[in-house]
């Protein structure tokens, strides 16, 4: 089976089936205890495995299949309608169709003995088999990372309404809310989750054909954050380019025979003509030293009916000084926390609740991430382009530019604990010995919020920081946003301090209220704890703490009872204070899972078997 298929047998939420099967059939519901996360054999398989097999036995689901053969011939027509092997059908079928016969009262143990071996097989199947390339994992024997990669499969598969003409298989985001037709594909989260995903599981060939979809909408110099199809691309996001240009990196350093990507011919979608990968690339980064400046396709209400005229407008330049790029507007928000006020009662309806203009510390570090790497590549020979023209007309090498954003971060972003910095406004400082979140914003206390965003670039861009420094930003961090994480309370990263007035915890997507912070979402990621932030967290302690494996694996001592006992078998995107349930997050989400892995097989690489 292909990674697809093993998506088609286990899971599928209710969007998904319904779409699959055109309207025809949902998720199975059960009187007493209601609908399975999943349509698939994986949501059975997991409530037995929550109810502990054979100890609840009157339980409602045990209840409805002694009553009658709705659930086993719910999932008999459900494999006979996918497209699967015929000898897994066959054996599926039979083994359900056995089960049938067998006198009602011994059922429910039959086909929990059914169900759960052949999850267990199939999951065998997807490590030994569709992750054989992943020697970390084939090396491993750690139950949770085990549950990570599997929970994998939850979010690579076919939707019809998410097909694109290049490409049949696209990313979930996160189910259900990110699901189907337009709410499915969206860059920043594709490629955020990309490297543990595709390239810790072994899975390049589904890695290649990502980066080629995405690249062939490449337009204005940047990838689109909504994809649509390849048709209805949104392209109001200026970090979603560099995740894409950090992914093609990771894809280089990793997948075998990676340079051929380089001269893939790229059918592009909205240009007459075909560009190779590298030239693609190149097209990318020239933008963006040249400068960037355009007002989105069909701006108005009828794209956003809530953003102001003015945060349709798209402008990024490039510092030719320091390197660094900048860009977005106080109407705007162009980086993952993309939060905008939708509420009238509020009165923060159109109003970003994080704008985060300016040169934002992650795009900082996914710049110089991309940019040495493509000057050691170019040097190499391996790359065919190796300068760039800047807005000024100065010509540079990607080697220079990295060097000038080397040589500029430290001075710039550096928030000394003790004595004056010539680039630190001090009425702005609420923390110190941490990094500043943005760098030139058009509100100055924006640019020192204390902010997790800096363990991003210390992740992709470790020898961008100076060691002493960073091991004191971390330090902070330990106290002020991973709080209570290592003894068991907290399962995500708090996206602002408790110490910061704007602070809230609590995430209320759908419910309005006159409160200005709170009303539909508007206090995101302003508190509430994202889970694959903590990847990147533990990647940073790895590279400067060099903290002890124990030490790490503690931070997922949540997460570990939490996928076992979860619904979904999964992750979810975010929580309330402490890890409480938040009940607009999705309960899967791909990052989640996919940064979590990369992290800890990272961990696996540099100190041998985690167990």
């Amino acid at each position: 089976m292909s990674l697809s298929q093993v998506n088609a047998v286990l899971w599928k939420c209710s969007s998904e089936e319904l779409e699959g099967s055109a309207g025809g059939r949902n998720v199975y519901k059960v009187p007493g205890f209601g609908e399975f996360a999943y349509a698939g054999l994986g949501a059975l398989a997991g409530e037995f495995k929550r109810m502990g097999v054979f100890n609840q036995l009157g339980h409602a689901i045990f209840n409805n299949i002694r009553a009658g053969n709705w659930l086993i011939d719910y999932h008999c027509e459900r494999l006979q309608a996918l497209a699967l092997p015929a000898a897994f059908t066959a054996f599926c079928l039979a083994g359900l169709g056995s089960i049938k016969q067998i006198p009602r009262g011994s059922i429910p143990k039959h086909i929990v003995k059914f169900v759960l071996g052949l999850f267990h097989m199939v999951k065998f199947y997807t490590r030994t088999e569709l992750f054989r390339q992943s020697s970390a994992l084939q090396s491993i024997d750690d139950s949770f990372i085990n549950a990570l990669a599997f929970a994998i499969t939850q979010f690579y598969g076919s939707v019809k309404s998410a097909e694109t003409s290049l490409l049949q298989e696209t990313v979930a985001a996160g189910l259900p809310h990110f699901a189907v037709g337009l709410a499915r594909c969206w860059g920043r989260q594709t490629f955020i989750a990309f490297k543990g995903m595709f390239l810790r599981t072994g899975r390049y060939q589904e890695a290649e054909d990502t980066l080629a979809l995405y690249a062939s909408t490449m337009q204005h110099g940047l990838i689109p954050n909504l994809l649509g199809q390849g048709r209805s691309c949104r392209y109001n996001s200026r970090d979603t380019t560099w995740w894409f240009l950090q992914a093609f990196k990771d894809y280089f350093l990793t997948a075998p025979n990676s340079q051929s990507l380089l001269s893939r011919s790229i059918k592009m979608q909205f240009q007459p003509c075909n560009l190779t990968f590298a030239s693609i690339i190149h097209s990318i980064l020239q933008s963006h030293a040249q400068g960037i400046a355009f007002r989105e396709c069909n701006a108005g209400p009828q794209l956003d009916s809530h953003m102001q005229s003015e945060g349709f407008n798209v402008q990024i330049t490039t510092d030719p000084v320091t390197g660094f790029i900048s860009g977005g507007n106080q109407w705007n928000c162009g980086t993952w926390m993309d939060s905008v006020g939708t509420s009238a009662k509020a009165g923060n309806r159109g109003i970003p609740a994080t704008p985060r203009d300016g040169a934002d510390v992650e795009i900082v570090g996914l710049l110089y991430s991309v940019v040495s790497f493509l000057g050691n590549a170019a040097e190499q020979r391996k790359f065919p382009f190796a300068e760039v023209t800047f807005g000024n007309g100065e010509i540079v090498s990607y080697e220079q530019w990295g060097k000038r954003v080397k040589n500029s971060f430290e001075p710039y972003f550096w928030i000394p604990e003790t004595g004056p910095s010539p680039h630190v406004v001090e009425s702005c400082v609420h923390t110190k010995g941490i990094y500043k979140d943005v760098l030139g914003s058009s509100d100055p206390n924006v640019d020192y919020m204390f902010r997790p965003n800096q363990c991003i670039a210390m992740a992709v861009a470790p020898d961008l920081f100076d060691h002493e420094h960073a091991l004191v930003a971390l330090r902070k961090i330990d106290t002020g946003l991973l709080g209570n994480i290592v003894d068991g309370g907290q399962l995500g990263v708090k996206t602002l301090s408790p110490d910061d007035s704007l602070y809230c915890p609590f995430y209320t997507g759908t419910e309005d209220s006159e409160d200005h912070t709170l009303a539909n979402g508007f206090s995101s990621h302003n508190g509430p704890e994202y889970i694959w932030l903590l990847g990147f967290a533990l990647t940073a302690k790895l590279h400067f703490q060099q903290s002890p494996t124990s030490h790490i694996m503690q931070h997922t001592v949540s997460l570990r009872k939490h996928i076992t006992t979860s619904h979904w078998l999964s992750l979810p995107e975010l929580t309330n204070l402490k890890g409480t349930f938040c009940k607009d997050s999705t309960p899967t989400q791909a990052s989640s899972i996919a940064t979590l892995l990369d992290s800890l097989l990272g961990l696996s690489q540099l100190r041998g078997d985690l167990s």
